[in-house]
């Protein structure tokens, strides 16, 4: 609903209420198309190289949105300079009715085998399985935010034209009563001002304009990072691992399992679980995420400054810089880290060393809770020590629609780099004890795309009474990735990540894959580029009166280019690694789409 009301000559009010509703599902074909039951789903099996049967992701969520918010338009002319100036508040609450009924159908890892199952053969059973016992996760999410801002677009000369602005943000996120003392709210972060200003000259009679700005922008707390938040110590619905300490070693050394739910192989003992795990019982999580006080919402300054310049009346040319700083970005810290006695993998099992922190947290769980036993799993903590760096530089060509066609050619040259991926709320790989080393975890985002260039346009071919043509073109560098070998473990934390040494590698093979001038750095190695055109064919003829019938083919991927993902980068699986395989291919082959359009 919107309200726009006039006040006065120079004063505009608009008010806008909305509210949204939506329910998706993130599921696999069988959870979505069985009535949303995961445990009637067969198992997914996890090889060393690839998962097959049955994913076992299952979640969907209604969302709910309300938003209201006031704007205040207000022009005013004065001698020194028009302003343009804008006011407003807004108030909007987000809500989320989560379920959750990931690994309902079990999960068997297979940590020496990518074979099928034979039961006579020790090295071809699974060494480990988890599944959901309990029933599904069931979790409200909320929040408040409430913002406020105000701006002014000031037209200092008839040449230079000057913004400047101000913004607020806040959020409230209510936790359920948390069964953790150590969580008994959610932190709130109050000082989010956001200044903003920008400024554009024009030159040569408007022929060229020169532009620069900078702002600052805070971040909203997603509900898809902190949602382990809402589980507690205790729980009615859990994820178990058989077994727990580590994987059963049996196939690892060509002996059977010994573990009773890996005794029969990949088939799940749903007796024998219920026998351990009744329903409705409620269950220690073996791990947990836990909040922290101090934390704060993750920000990002921007500075741009750029030069635009009409070379003729319908084509002109641009070019503009960015500089963009993501400052206290989530990341995890686990207190419950892992060591492992042995660099070598198959020789020693990882075992949990919790941080003095979380033995102080124990101890004080174990006053409320007796006979409360420590945490065998990874108990994580957000903690806000992201950072990442982005530079670009970003060419554009653009021709406006005359003389029947109009084209745009756009090139940027980027880099983002910093001590995270980058994505989510992730952790370091290379935690030792308490230390995150984020100095190892330094190199490329996952986002990290050097080179971008599109080609784009439109055509009315003439002499052909309706001949449409309009195509993009898309050339990308290939995303970054690490080359490691799982085999061993170096800094014994039980996560196989470190580089391998700088040195060009290759895969085996036809389809081998080669890594010249490796980093030795997270995301050291460069992937397969990407390049795909599509292209439109219309007609459009013109009947009685208004009417209209238009004919079309889309073709998509019109020269057919195999587009592929990035390869394996474990060398210790020499029969994939960095290998290009029809099953890595990440975008369809060429397609063509026919349709048919009646205007009247």
């Amino acid at each position: 609903m919107n309200l726009n009301q006039v006040l006065t000559r120079t004063k505009v009010s608009t008010f806008r209420l909305t509210w949204t509703r939506e329910n998706v599902a993130f599921a696999n074909p069988c959870f979505n198309g069985n009535g949303r039951d995961q445990a009637a789903c067969p198992p997914q099996l996890t090889f060393q190289t690839f998962v097959d049967q049955q994913s076992n992701l299952a979640q969907f969520r209604i969302n709910d949105g309300i938003q209201a918010e006031e704007t205040l338009g207000w022009f005013l002319p004065n001698r020194h300079g028009d302003h343009d100036i804008k006011v407003g508040a807004q108030y909007e609450y987000s809500g989320a009715s989560n379920t959750t009924q990931d690994n309902l159908n079990g999960t068997f890892t297979f940590g020496t085998s990518n074979a099928a199952f034979n039961s006579a053969n020790p090295f071809t059973y699974p060494d480990r399985f988890s599944i959901r016992v309990g029933g599904p996760l069931l979790v409200y999410e909320k929040a408040h935010y409430f913002s406020a801002f105000a701006q002014d677009k000031w037209r200092f000369t008839k040449d230079l034209t000057v913004s400047l602005g101000l913004r607020y943000d806040l959020e409230r996120i209510p936790l359920a009563e948390p069964d953790n003392p150590l969580v008994e709210k959610y932190p709130t972060d109050d000082n989010n001002i956001q200044p903003r200003v920008g400024a554009t000259y024009n030159l040569n009679d408007g022929k060229s304009v020169a532009r620069a700005g900078y702002g600052r922008f805070f971040d909203k707390t997603h509900f898809e990072l902190i949602g382990g938040l809402y589980t507690g110590a205790f729980s009615t619905s859990s994820v178990q691992t058989f077994p727990v300490a580590g994987a059963d070693l049996g196939p690892r050394n060509g002996n059977l399992p010994v573990d009773p739910f890996l005794v029969n192989g990949p088939t799940v003992n749903r007796d024998l679980l219920a026998t351990r795990f009744p329903a409705g019982v409620v269950v220690r999580n073996t791990g947990q995420t836990w909040d922290n006080e101090d934390r704060r919402v993750p920000h990002t300054d921007e500075i741009t400054a750029g030069f635009e310049h009409q070379l003729m009346p319908a084509l002109a040319v641009s070019a503009d810089y960015l500089h963009s700083q993501q400052r206290e970005m989530y990341m995890v810290l686990n207190l419950n880290p892992q060591f492992r006695a042995s660099t070598v993998v198959a020789q020693a099992t990882p075992v949990r060393i919790g941080s003095t922190t979380l033995t102080q947290a124990t101890a004080e769980l174990q006053a409320i809770y007796p006979g409360f036993v420590p945490y065998g799993g990874a108990v994580n903590q957000f903690i806000n020590r992201g950072e990442v760096d982005y530079n670009a530089i970003m060419l554009q060509m653009k021709k406006r629609f005359s003389h029947n066609y109009s084209a745009q050619v756009s090139y940027t040259y980027g880099r983002s780099r910093g001590n995270t991926t980058g994505n989510g709320a992730p952790g370091s790989n290379f935690q030792v004890g308490d230390d995150l080393h984020l100095e190892k975890n330094e190199g490329a985002t996952s986002f990290d795309i050097p080179n971008n260039f599109t080609f784009s346009g439109t055509a009315l071919i003439p002499k052909t009474k309706g001949l449409q043509l309009s195509w993009v073109a898309r050339a990308l560098s290939g995303t970054p990735f690490s080359i490691i070998n799982t085999n061993f473990d170096p800094d014994q934390n039980g996560i196989q990540a470190e580089p391998l040494p700088v040195a060009d590698y290759s895969g085996a093979g036809n389809d081998a894959y080669t890594v010249k001038n490796y980093k030795a750095e997270r995301n050291g190695a460069r992937g397969p580029g990407y390049f795909q055109a599509d292209m439109r064919f219309g007609y459009v003829f013109s009947l009685q009166g208004r009417r209209r019938l238009e004919v079309s083919a889309d073709v998509f991927n019109l020269t057919n280019r195999a587009n592929f993902a990035n390869p394996s980068g474990d060398q210790a699986a020499p029969t994939t690694f960095l290998v290009q395989t029809a099953y890595s291919a990440s975008y369809t082959p060429r397609k063509v789409q026919v349709g048919l359009r009646f205007e009247f």
